[in-house]
């Protein structure tokens, strides 16, 4: 079947995972489980290198069929399809996006002085709010950029964005009048990223007509987010916030909540996870806390949360038996990413023009997380023309490849992260020892993150296939992926 295949390697890419005598091969495509005679595959596998010839390594395992199923499952490869180490120059063709997010900031100022706040400093908290104006430009400038049944997501942010509450309703009314969004059949999506420690008149019955949702920032219950999550003057604002979830969780309003997991509150993310699903929340974000600001300063290092308490306590939030995956990020995020065989080339959306973040000024930023550098400003509201065929994304989209950058290169799980989240690669190269370290942390939480959750995704979407096959439907929909045994 595949005999004119003769020099041979491994796959640079594939995953393979192994339990006792399973094996599961992932290659983007559909996954290659192994449920009995594991151990003889993986020994099989150790050797395809060495021995690099498949008649060679044939005479060594007489299994044939074996042998021509990992050819055609793309785990055993060609030596000349080998490409690792090769830098690419992949870059995307300009075209017109039929998804981008657009971030309005609103609100430059906040009425809150959370300990890891990432805006924390003047460069991004300057006490300035958006005009009428400024988040108009924004928005006809992007959906000129869009094709034809698009979508645009607006998140209004801060910030505090509720600052700036009249705004927001302008520019929901303004949206619903513009030709250009039924000329090109553009779908309008809207969420607010609030701390929600106060609700301005009216917005509950404007949310529920608008379809707005909501996206809370809440560090856990009382005792947990009055350590983190303070007024200015120095006071919790847990019952504030968790009396204003509860008004919009009861009249039905979408509202997430947000955990930032620092070291404050890491050993305690499934209680979290109970009292946030308690509250109302329909799910719950496990974000770790950033290890640089939004300018590009760094956080308290005291306040970073051990890498191997974050990832085991998701897990233990996963095997809660009563919620289901979906609600927990960032393992849906891998869930999704695993069972539609994704190919991550970038960490997020910021490269190829998927998002981007308006200040009160017009300035055009790639992320949230870059508001106040200027490697991180990709133009203006008053510039003509596409943003996103900017000399700028030309030049990241080659930087910020994952095949190109060097800690991810050689890894076999690079495809399914993407190298992470992107902003830790904006800061210049330091001899500085704090900066070297906040890096390789940096670096280091992102990536064993990654391995544990794609890797339980692997192995939980395999065994489910695997139940459906057997007649048990009692398995949770992964969307089918169809493994093989």
């Amino acid at each position: 079947m595949h005999s004119e295949i003769q020099d041979i390697c491994l796959n640079r890419d594939a995953i393979i995972l192994t339990d006792n005598d399973r094996l599961v091969v992932y290659n983007f495509n559909t996954p290659l489980f192994v449920t009995e005679g594991g151990k003889l595959v993986k020994s099989l596998l150790s050797e395809v290198e060495l021995i690099g010839e498949r008649e060679a390594l044939q005479q060594k395992y007489p299994y044939p069929s074996i042998i021509d199923n990992l050819i055609a499952y793309g785990v055993i490869v060609p030596k000349e399809k080998s490409l690792r180490n090769k830098i690419s120059d992949y870059k995307i063709t300009p075209e017109k996006k039929s998804q981008i997010s657009l971030y309005l900031l609103v609100s430059q100022d906040c009425n809150m002085a959370c300990k890891y706040c990432f805006a924390g400093t003047d460069k991004y908290l300057k006490k300035t709010r958006m005009k009428y104006d400024t988040a108009k430009k924004a928005i006809s400038l992007l959906l000129s950029s869009m094709a034809e049944n698009g979508t645009l997501s607006i998140t209004f942010f801060g910030g505090e964005p509720l600052l700036n509450w009249p705004l927001i309703k302008e520019i929901v009314t303004h949206c619903k009048e513009i030709p250009l969004c039924k000329e090109k059949g553009i779908n309008l999506n809207y969420g607010i990223t609030t701390n929600l420690s106060f609700l301005p008149k009216g917005i509950v019955q404007w949310a529920k007509r608008n379809n707005v949702g909501f996206l809370v920032d809440l560090d856990g219950d009382k005792e947990l987010s009055d350590k983190t999550r303070i007024y200015k003057n120095g006071a919790g604002a847990y019952d504030d916030i968790s009396k204003n979830i509860k008004i919009l969780s009861s009249d039905k309003v979408k509202i997430s909540l947000r955990v930032t997991v620092s070291s404050l509150n890491v050993d305690y993310l499934p209680r979290i996870l109970e009292h946030h699903l308690e509250l109302g929340g329909d799910s719950v974000a496990f974000p770790h806390v950033s290890t640089y600001l939004s300018e590009g300063s760094l956080v308290s290092p005291s306040l970073l949360p051990d890498p191997n308490l974050y990832i085991e306590n998701l897990l233990a939030c996963y095997k809660s038996s009563h919620v289901h995956w979906s609600k927990i990020w960032p393992i849906n995020d891998f869930f999704v990413r695993v069972a539609h065989k994704t190919r991550m080339k970038w960490g997020c959306g910021l490269p190829i023009g998927g998002t981007c973040a308006v200040d009160s000024a017009g300035d055009i930023h790639g992320c949230v997380w870059l508001v106040g550098r200027p490697n991180g400003l990709v133009g203006s509201v008053n510039d003509e023309g596409n943003p996103f065929e900017s000399e700028y994304f030309s030049q990241i989209q080659r930087k910020l490849l994952v095949d190109n950058i060097e800690e991810c290169r050689n890894c076999n799980w690079k495809l399914i992260c993407g190298g992470g989240c992107l902003v830790r690669h904006f800061n210049p190269a330091s001899s500085d020892p704090y900066q070297k370290e906040a890096l390789r942390y940096s670096n280091s939480i992102v990536c064993n993150t990654a391995k544990k959750l794609a890797e339980l995704a692997i192995w939980e979407i395999c065994q489910d296939a695997v139940h459906k096959a057997s007649g048990n439907e009692s398995g949770e929909d992964f969307h089918n992926p169809g493994c093989f045994r």
